[in-house]
């Protein structure tokens, strides 16, 4: 699928104009990442999608339409940002160096430990010291879907690599194969407001961000980057990946609030009603 029908296929879940689509210029081809899936094109329509959503959203407010351009190779370099981002001259910490692809008796596991308890978990499970040989060695004797499946168990996070085929049949596949890519949700009803008509698209708008780790915050990020006031929820008890936090956290202002206190949920309570600036 070439990355203009994808953008289409995304704009047509969401009920988007069809007329915007004409306002789409995408340049680069594929291979955009050294991989077996089409990235480069995964992240030059959701970057194109998130952009034309915007723009639409400016044009509604009474602004003439405007183009969205989007380059593969830089779309996939957005997709791996953490690893461009640079503080102070330095490079975001290092994730955990357990993580990773091992070698089983049988095919390939990739672990998670980027948390302390899943890494805790892994080890527990493999009974092994906390270094890559001995985890390899570990996994070396064991079977991959039947670790998977123990690790499970265990509240560890390991994922059993499959051939397409294999896992065409496996019954995740199929469920998720009945679902459809996007999703909209009305969960209520509210007093209209009037479109934001700011120097940026979202200027004018705060957005309480409550994810942690990749998908919600990157979501978060976006909203920041056309000019929403982004709010990132989070509490010092919370386990984080420091690893990403410099760059999933750009472009939006920290409020730590507790939400298992009574304190932290109004004070989010204050901030949703607009009384905390």
């Amino acid at each position: 699928m070439r990355a203009e029908e994808a953008v289409a296929g995304l704009w047509s879940l969401a009920g988007g104009d069809r007329v915007a689509l004409g306002q789409l210029v995408l340049t680069g081809a594929e291979p955009a990442l050294p991989s077996s899936f089409r990235l480069g094109t995964v992240a030059q329509a959701a970057i194109a999608a998130s952009g034309l959503a915007v723009a639409e959203l400016r044009h509604a407010a009474g602004f003439p339409r405007q183009g969205v351009n989007v380059d593969m190779r830089h779309a996939a370099i957005e997709f791996q940002s953490e690893r461009h981002l640079r503080v102070d001259g330095a490079g975001a910490p290092p994730g955990d160096p357990l993580m990773g692809l091992y070698r089983t008796r049988d095919g390939y596991v990739r672990i998670h430990t980027n948390f302390a308890h899943h890494r805790e978990r892994v080890l527990a499970l493999l009974g092994c010291a906390p270094t890559r040989e001995a985890v390899a060695t570990a996994l070396a004797a064991r079977d991959a879907v039947a670790f998977e499946t123990e690790a499970h168990a265990a509240g560890a996070v390991v994922s059993a690599l499959r051939d397409a085929e294999t896992w065409a049949v496996h019954p995740q596949a199929q469920a998720l194969a009945t679902l459809a890519v996007l999703t909209i949700e009305r969960i209520g009803d509210a007093p209209a407001r009037p479109l934001p008509r700011g120097a940026r698209p979202l200027e004018g708008i705060t957005a309480v961000d409550l994810t942690r780790v990749i998908a919600g915050p990157v979501a978060g990020r976006t909203l920041a980057a056309h000019g929403a006031d982004v709010r990132l929820i989070t509490a010092p008890r919370l386990r984080q990946i420091d690893s990403l936090l410099p760059d999933t956290a750009r472009g939006k202002r920290v409020v730590n609030a507790d939400l298992a206190m009574s304190e932290g949920r109004e004070k989010l309570a204050a901030l949703i009603r607009g009384r905390i600036s």
